[in-house]
């Protein structure tokens, strides 16, 4: 795929009502609602394409932590009825899938300028509009601007000292290759305890060889996470189980469970799921 930007004449200054920083889920949406208002809008990204976060984390394992149908877009009924989701909790090529279909199903391209880096704006007090800087291109012109460019989209390297100085792979959840990760026989590490840690272990962990210190993280993170996020979604943390069942007897699991009131949540919306359920009392752990 071509890195080069897309979009309009680059070679003169242009100008629009709106200026939407980011093609994400927002960015698409506001992109639809103001062409439908009758604005010149145009929208400017710095993926080669659409999607937002779901077009950066692309990495094993992630999938969406509420229900597809809520985050599906509502404004098109047709939109609604032609689309499945084959998942309950949709993975991220699935959802990454949607928001491809929907740039394409309303003709969204024509106004995003991909590989294009907003790196500033600035107000014009005189003139009541905006100069909105990109590189290698006349300033741009706008009237508003828009910034749908949520909080998930610009990976964040933590400053750990000596990190310049390892010589294997470093990978980001947030900057993920495109291309398949083959982590068979390696020792990996994971600086995190989030959503993406949670959803990546465990897959990454069916390839390679984990540390026993990484192993008690495992089960500290989908344990941990568990107490957090609503009982509907348990089912998507059961490709874990795996993982703890190699590395954990039901004994110390159920040690661990019955550390008062944490246990007690973990153990209701764990009830709650009847493929979790399944899967606790085969281990003997309930």
């Amino acid at each position: 795929m071509s890195t080069a930007p897309s979009g309009p004449d680059q070679g003169r200054e242009q100008a629009f009502d709106v200026v939407v920083v980011g093609a994400g889920f927002a960015g698409l949406y506001m992109l639809y609602r103001l062409r439908g208002l009758g604005f010149s809008v145009h929208v400017y990204e710095q993926g080669a394409g659409v999607g937002g976060t779901w077009y950066w984390n692309r990495y094993p394992g992630a999938r969406c932590d509420i229900e597809s149908m809520q985050y599906s877009y509502s404004f098109s009924e047709e939109l609604q009825q032609e689309w499945n989701w084959s998942e309950r909790y949709a993975s991220q090529p699935e959802i990454l899938e949607y928001a491809n279909h929907v740039a394409d199903r309303f003709n969204l391209r024509t106004d995003i300028s991909f590989n294009t880096r907003v790196e500033r704006a600035e107000f014009d007090e005189a003139t009541g509009t905006w100069s909105v800087a990109i590189p290698n291109r006349p300033p741009v012109r706008a009237s508003f601007i828009v910034l749908a460019t949520g909080c998930l989209s610009n990976a964040r390297i933590p400053d750990i000292k000596g990190l310049s100085d390892f010589k294997g792979p470093v990978y980001h959840t947030g900057q993920w290759p495109h291309e398949d990760i083959d982590f068979t026989g390696k020792r990996v590490g994971v600086i995190g305890t989030g959503s993406s840690a949670l959803q990546s272990v465990p897959l990454i962990a069916q390839q390679a060889s984990l540390s026993s210190r990484l192993r008690y993280l495992e089960l500290l993170i989908l344990l941990g996470a568990l107490q957090a996020f609503a009982p509907l979604s348990i089912d998507m943390y059961l490709p874990a189980l795996p993982v703890i069942e190699k590395v954990y007897t039901p004994e110390m699991v159920r040690q661990w469970l019955s550390a008062g009131r944490r246990g007690a949540i973990v153990r209701r919306r764990w009830r709650r799921s009847p493929d979790a359920r399944k899967q606790t009392e085969r281990l003997g752990i309930w």
